[in-house]
């Protein structure tokens, strides 16, 4: 499984799930989790998040489809995407999860989010973290 959102360590994520897919000859399965907010029911459906996630699922599927991967999209609702993609794992037996991760110092140090801290503490199954390579600068003329 692969968790998809508009970040570019999703992206890395997608890439290396795509690589893996073929060396395995398996189907990916791509997430998106929808975060609604607490003050909302959960089933509470917000256009402009429903169409977001559907942008970037169709965007991961079409990138499967490029390059020969089998894929199948889901949507899911949560109240953080954390425990929601906790729960899909162990719902539909997951092997590995692929989850960006991307840059984020403090005092040097990188610094994970909440959703990546919870996901590697809390996951039944393996999770690989990806990270998008560094764009390297531009060289001066001399």
């Amino acid at each position: 499984m692969v968790a998809l959102n508009d970040s570019p360590g999703a992206w890395a994520a997608l890439h290396t799930g795509i690589m893996l897919a073929k060396q395995e000859k398996t189907k990916l399965a791509l997430t998106y989790v929808y975060e609604v907010p607490r003050a909302l029911p959960l089933e509470t459906e917000l256009p402009d998040e429903l169409e977001k996630g559907d942008r970037i699922l169709e965007k991961g599927v079409a990138i499967c489809d490029e390059l020969d991967v089998e894929s199948e999209s889901k949507f899911l609702q949560a109240r953080n995407a954390g425990p929601g993609l906790v729960d899909e794992v162990e719902e539909d037996g997951v092997d590995v999860l692929l989850i960006g991760i991307n840059h984020a110092f403090r005092f040097g140090d990188f610094i994970f989010g909440s959703t990546v801290k919870y996901i590697l503490s809390n996951a039944s199954c393996r999770v690989l973290a990806v990270k998008p390579e560094l764009a390297q600068p531009e060289a001066k003329p001399a």
